[in-house]
């Protein structure tokens, strides 16, 4: 019976059942992207505003965070023109476990065009753009692009760069409409944005197919975020014009075909019923922006392995063969016996070294580690084995209880084997510690009970010669007791 709260992001196949006493607590979807919200994209110089980052599952729902984890902020390069400067505080901050998101603030510093890039480890970073505008009197400066306000608008469908995108259907391109000039108070813009051929544009919480009517409002010079996708592979030409009939800009978006970048479980497991032994998993190939491909070109072997328990955890099979005619794959994750520590990784990794591998991490409910108990008892009982070996073997003594005689102090057989029994729990928990500070896998070994009872009958054996120094420090007169050794003439 396995007792160990493993703890593993672990996926498990869509519509495999388990039964109701060994069912498995489904952890809900995990993160896979990032999304990057500023509250005020339009700025003036020393003007504060906050940036929101949040995390999103695969079909970019909000998602509460699975796991600690360290977000960093930072400026990207912009399209040709101003690029603006600010301060973010802090730079970089860790999100605990269950919160939805965190913020921090951004300053503003230089006139232009910022854009702000958020990023997570194993996670598709984000970005949004920001506009640090000059005051209403300075908007006559023509080296910031900043145009006044004469009889036409300027307006820009940004970033330029080329966008390349996987032809999934979820992944996203992301546009902004820019003004050369803050609209002012009262003012407000309207701009039809259409796509060539028509295709998913997602825009202020609707969705559309082709088309989409954005409103800038007064005292701003930037569009909420458009979001295109697609499915079918090509170019995408996307037109944005001022209505009635005022000036235009185009910019083109490149759809891919999607391709397999990384391993992935396909769902995770938080946790576990400390009594279970056997866990489905499933896996897939996803591409750059952590979507399934549903259709693979050639085959891939994905091999399965525990790096914190390779002796414990086995897989059925090890090895997961995924074709274009099987896109998804199965096994079975068994633990044969108690993991050394709480936190039991499983690794899939591309047999091939192409994709990169994918980590997850399984936790047991109403785990009690054997350490407490099984552990602490074989080490203890090797250490009293090795005590009342060596007792014997170095004294021959027929005295069994503890005694006080002559001012001295004698322990022993029973003295001896308790003190045994301490010294074996006290070199194993000394030998513990340094194997888990190690590595991992050595952290496995010494959680066996073969290295505890080993670790135990040393403690005993060396931790009763220990003793006799020290009693023989505190009582000058006392004598070991151990048989004289016999010298050669």
């Amino acid at each position: 019976m396995v007792r160990s709260p493993l703890r593993v992001t672990l996926v498990a196949a869509l519509g495999i059942a388990l039964p109701p006493a060994r069912r498995v607590e489904l952890q809900q979807a995990s993160p896979q992207r990032l999304q990057l919200v500023i509250e005020r994209s339009t700025l003036r110089i020393g003007e504060t505003t906050a940036l929101r980052v949040e995390f999103l599952d695969r079909a970019y729902h909000v998602v509460p965070n699975d796991q600690d984890r360290v977000v960093s902020f930072e400026a990207v390069s912009s399209d040709p023109g101003p690029k603006g400067a600010g301060v973010i505080s802090p730079a970089s901050l860790t999100v605990p476990r269950g919160a939805s998101g965190a913020t921090a603030t951004l300053q503003a510093r230089a006139l232009g065009r910022l854009f702000i890039q958020v990023t997570s480890p194993g996670l598709v970073p984000a970005r949004a753009l920001a506009i640090i505008a000059p005051e209403p009197a300075l908007l006559l400066t023509p080296s910031l692009r900043f145009a006044a306000y004469v009889q036409h608008e300027v307006i820009e469908l940004t970033p330029h760069d080329a966008q390349r995108i996987p032809a999934n259907g979820t992944s996203r391109a992301q546009l902004w409409v820019l003004l050369h000039r803050v609209l002012r108070p009262g003012e407000r813009l309207h701009v039809l944005l259409q796509s060539f051929p028509g295709v998913t544009v997602r825009y202020a919480g609707a969705e559309r197919t082709g088309v989409a009517e954005v409103v800038i409002d007064e005292q701003r010079a930037l569009s909420d975020g458009i979001e295109i996708s697609s499915s079918v592979r090509g170019t995408v030409h996307v037109v944005a014009n001022i209505l009635p009939n005022g000036p235009r800009d185009a910019v083109d978006v490149e759809f891919d075909r999607p391709r397999p970048t990384r391993v992935l479980f396909d769902r995770k497991w938080d946790t576990i019923p400390a009594s279970q032994q056997e866990v489905p998993l499933t896996l897939r190939l996803v591409d750059q922006d952590r979507i399934p491909v549903e259709a693979l070109e050639r085959s891939w072997r994905i091999g399965l392995s525990s790096p914190t328990d390779p002796h414990l955890a086995t897989f059925d099979p090890d090895t997961v063969e995924l074709q274009p005619a099987r896109a998804v794959g199965h096994a079975v994750l068994r633990l044969a016996s108690a993991p050394a520590s709480k936190d039991v990784k499983v690794l899939a990794k591309d047999v091939g070294a192409v994709l990169e591998p994918d980590e997850s991490t399984l936790t047991l409910v109403g785990w009690k580690s054997e350490t407490s108990w099984i552990l602490i008892v074989l080490a203890g009982l090797g250490g009293a084995l090795g005590g009342l070996a060596r007792d014997v073997y170095r004294r021959q003594t027929h005295q069994v209880l503890p005694h006080w005689a002559a001012g001295y102090m004698h322990l022993g057989l029973v003295g001896n084997v308790l003190f045994s029994f301490l010294f074996g729990y006290v070199l194993y928990q000394a030998a513990a510690f340094g194997f888990v500070a190690l590595s991992g896998q050595a952290s496995a070994l010494i959680g066996t009970r073969t290295a505890g009872f080993f670790f135990g009958v040393l403690g005993g054996v060396g931790g009763i010669a220990v003793l006799d120094r020290l009693l023989d420090r505190v009582f000058p007169g006392r004598k070991t007791g151990e048989r004289p050794r016999v010298v050669a003439h």
